[in-house]
């Protein structure tokens, strides 16, 4: 569902007038990125499926020890991180767990690479020079209306034309997101500095990236003119917003709505898991050559 789709969605469910002064778009909308910051996350992060993992790649400095943890990460935390080498080789990197810093002290016993502090992974020793692979759960963009983004209509390169210029959309230098329209709604690449003239938008070539075609969204970074969270849960974050709405009016509506809500939430959770219908082999870790390969993986 689009955004716009879901406004709708939100007045079917609780049965609001389009025209009501205290139920207008702006007021509905930002509901709905709070429910979807929150509520919809956390139903997405309990399912443990990875839904909205990515990762990203830092270059390393081998005279820097501080490097900051992915500005989109969920509640500012990581699900891995990984050293990779120049020939593809990947290795874990582990971090020192507090209750050993408080037994021991930091720089007494040191049986990880790093540990958190604010928002920053900071290393015991400088790490080599390369890359670091840092994993997470990527915070979904906050949702904005159709209207205030460009739905590509020609691809041409770096040179990206768009339906229509948002207001929003300035002439100097900003930074966009790549937006896929049709499920899953993926972001193709974030953070794309681009400049505007008219309807037409010019980025680096090399920052357009292959998958996106016309229809996709270009938006201001963090924005999206859609959920990013599986179609199939966007039922019921309309309907989490609508019983939101409806309890804090005293709606008697709402007494209905909590009832749906459950049953819809249930339903999801089952649905989102789990992501691969198969059975696992049983691998038997005794077997003779097991233990042959090093602990290590290629990576592409």
């Amino acid at each position: 569902m689009t955004s716009d789709e879901l406004l709708t969605a939100v007045r079917d469910y609780a049965n609001l007038s389009a025209s009501a002064e205290d139920s207008l778009d702006a007021q509905l909308l930002r509901l709905l990125n709070r429910e979807q910051s929150l509520y919809l996350a956390t139903v997405l992060e309990k399912a443990k499926g990875q839904h909205k993992q990515a990762t990203l790649d830092i270059t390393t400095a081998s005279t820097t020890l501080r490097y900051k943890i992915p500005t989109r990460a969920v509640a500012a935390g990581i699900k891995m991180l990984q050293a990779v080498d120049s020939s593809g080789l990947s290795w874990m990197l582990y971090d020192y767990p507090d209750e050993d810093a408080a037994r021991y002290g930091r720089w007494w016993v040191q049986n990880g690479h790093f540990y958190v502090e604010a928002n920053d992974l900071v290393f015991y020793q400088a790490p080599p020079a390369g890359t670091m692979r840092v994993t997470y759960s990527r915070r979904m963009s906050t949702l904005v209306q159709v209207a205030n983004v460009g739905v590509i209509t020609i691809i041409s390169g770096g040179t990206i034309t768009i339906s229509a210029a948002p207001s929003g959309f300035g002439t100097g230098a900003a930074n966009y997101d790549f937006v896929k329209a049709t499920p899953h709604f993926d972001i193709l690449a974030m953070d794309k500095s681009a400049t505007r003239s008219g309807t037409t938008m010019t980025f680096t070539a090399s920052d357009v990236p292959s998958g996106l075609a016309v229809g996709d969204y270009v938006c201001k970074a963090g924005e999206s003119a859609v959920s990013q969270a599986p179609l199939e849960l966007h039922p019921l974050l309309a309907l989490r917003a609508a019983y939101v709405w409806s309890r804090a009016k005293n709606d008697p509506i709402a007494e209905v709505l909590g009832g749906d809500l459950k049953e819809a939430h249930a339903m999801a959770a089952a649905l989102l898991e789990p992501r691969i219908e198969q059975d696992s082999p049983l691998v038997n870790r005794f077997a003779p050559g097991f233990g042959r390969w090093p602990f290590y993986r290629r990576v592409s």
